[in-house]
């Protein structure tokens, strides 16, 4: 059961190194989808929001999550309480990639969360998505403890350099009468097993794999 939060974008004013840029948040209300979410599907979403922001060009970053949640009960028990997220973010500058971590906000306190599996694939081909956000690219994949949906005020991202706070999405937006069957308790574990991990994994982000 995937929530992803896409292309219902809310432009901000970013600054870096002293000069002023278009920069783009991707937030948005979340909606179900039971499809799964391949690495050219992700793609599309980017290639999407270039098409939508392309005006405002070069813009010096983008970032959007895409986080699947337990289908059921069963499920979530056997996930230890873990969903997977999966983050992805186009650069103008690649020293800003990969990035130095991703979390949640819970009150005045980060939770980090905990990295799976990462790949950077920066892209040479002069296409509308490189032109408008730029050609280096990183895609990771991190457990998501199921009970922040509801504790969690937002999800952010520190890139490497220039950029820290990112606000990846608000989380007030995954209330959704899908998930009320899950449980509100921490992870019953430090991760699932992996037995049951790469098969989630597997459901819901093919080309996403653990180990990758």
């Amino acid at each position: 059961m995937k929530l992803p939060l896409l292309l219902s974008l809310c432009l901000s004013i970013g600054y870096g190194v002293g000069v002023q840029a278009q920069e783009i948040h991707l937030l948005g209300p979340g909606t179900v989808e039971q499809q799964p979410a391949s690495p050219q599907v992700i793609e599309h979403r980017i290639a999407s929001a270039a098409s939508q922001y392309q005006a405002y060009s070069p813009v010096p970053r983008i970032a959007l999550f895409d986080i699947a949640f337990p289908a059921s009960v069963e499920e979530y028990r056997s996930l230890a309480g873990y969903g997977v997220v999966v983050v992805s973010a186009v650069t103008q500058a690649a020293d800003e990639l990969p990035p130095n971590r991703v979390y949640v906000r819970v009150g005045d306190k980060d939770v980090d969360l905990k990295l799976l599996s990462s790949v950077r694939s920066d892209n040479a081909t002069n296409n509308l998505s490189s032109r408008v956000f730029g050609t280096h690219r990183w895609d990771g994949l991190y457990l998501f403890p199921v009970h922040l949906r509801l504790q969690g005020q937002a999800l952010m991202m520190d890139f490497a350099r220039n950029r820290s706070g990112f606000v990846l999405g608000k989380l007030d937006s995954l209330v959704s009468d899908s998930l009320a069957m899950l449980p509100v308790a921490p992870p019953l574990s430090d991760a699932p097993s992996e037995a049951e991990l790469m098969k989630f994994v597997t459901r819901e982000y093919p080309g996403f794999l653990v180990n990758r």
